[in-house]
């Protein structure tokens, strides 16, 4: 295996496992045979990340680092290290060891086998919680019903081609979510089964708060099928609202009219409950598109390492 290949790594405060967690997967990838080069994006870390990027330069001295200028979360990291990809292929993979370096070799050969877009599946979800398992359950069957993509058990471990990195390039989303945009893009892949490891140490940096906010940013990105549910909805309830006013003219003109109070008070606050949900869902699509028309960077590198350092948007 002699063709070059980038590893894309990020990293948010992983200061106390990154060192020995990149020369695990070095030994590993250079004992199959593999040539890489690290590309590491340290976003917006509040410990020693980029302090240990720098040491790990002296000990690589290919690797590439990126330092973003604050948190701007893992989809922009992703997005950062795509940006740096000159080799013939690139994989991203989490810095944590849950995603297993042995996995790279079989990742490669499929590579050089001529298909452009190999993704590692999960067979099992490691030690993860029960709700965590839930959430993420719920959220891949709503993304399926809503986006015709299905995401059950899938990863951002992903190896793509040159020419898939070319293609996203070209994507100028302001909100990325990387699976959702690969799978639109396309290509033919193939899936490689692999189990999750245990973490080397630390612990996960997504809060339940940042997986809700990334479920939506991904329903809002890829599919408009909530708004036309509220639609649907909306029609229903005039349908219903016509028949309530149907029976109430009849039942005032027949003289059988009786006292509906309990009745006008579900009404009210159901359809209110309803009105605020049809435009809560309307406003995140509103929002979503004051980010696209902002056309702010999808993140601000503030230094680099292995290339010249200089500050840059992307």
């Amino acid at each position: 295996m002699n063709q070059l290949v980038d590893i894309i790594i990020p990293a948010y405060n992983e200061g106390t496992v990154l060192y020995d967690n990149i020369v695990k997967i070095s030994e590993v990838l250079a004992a199959d045979g593999v040539e890489h080069r690290f590309i590491l994006v340290n976003d917006g870390s509040s410990d020693a990340t980029w302090a240990e990027i720098l040491r790990l330069s002296e000990r690589f001295p290919t690797l590439c680092g990126v330092c973003f200028s604050r948190n701007f979360g893992k989809e922009a990291a992703i997005c950062a290290g795509l940006m740096e990809v000159t080799a013939g292929a690139c994989i991203v993979m989490d810095c944590d060891l849950q995603h297993p370096p042995q996995m790279i070799k079989a990742m490669v050969e499929k590579w050089q086998e001529g298909h452009p877009l190999i993704e590692c599946v999960k067979s099992s979800r490691g030690k993860e919680g029960f709700f965590s398992k839930m959430f993420a359950k719920l959220f891949y069957a709503v993304f399926k019903g809503l986006a015709s993509f299905d995401f059950d058990n899938s990863s951002d471990f992903k190896l793509m081609d040159k020419t898939v990195v070319d293609s996203w390039k070209e994507l100028g989303d302001s909100n990325v979510f990387f699976r959702g945009m690969m799978e639109w893009m396309g290509y033919t892949k193939v899936q490689i089964p692999f189990e999750v490891q245990e973490r080397s140490g630390g612990e996960s940096k997504f809060s339940f708060f940042r997986l809700m906010k990334l479920a939506f940013s991904a329903i809002t990105s890829f599919s408009v099928k909530p708004l036309f549910l509220t639609v649907i909805i909306s029609l229903l309830f005039m349908l219903g609202a016509i028949g309530l006013t149907v029976q109430t003219l009849v039942n005032k003109f027949s003289g059988h009219a009786v006292s509906g109070f309990t009745t006008t008070i579900i009404l009210i606050l159901l359809v209110g409950s309803l009105t605020l949900l049809c435009m809560s869902v309307i406003g995140v699509y509103i929002a979503r598109i004051y980010e696209e028309v902002k056309g702010r960077p999808r993140f601000v590198v503030m230094k680099k390492v292995g290339q010249k350092e200089q500050g840059a948007q992307q």
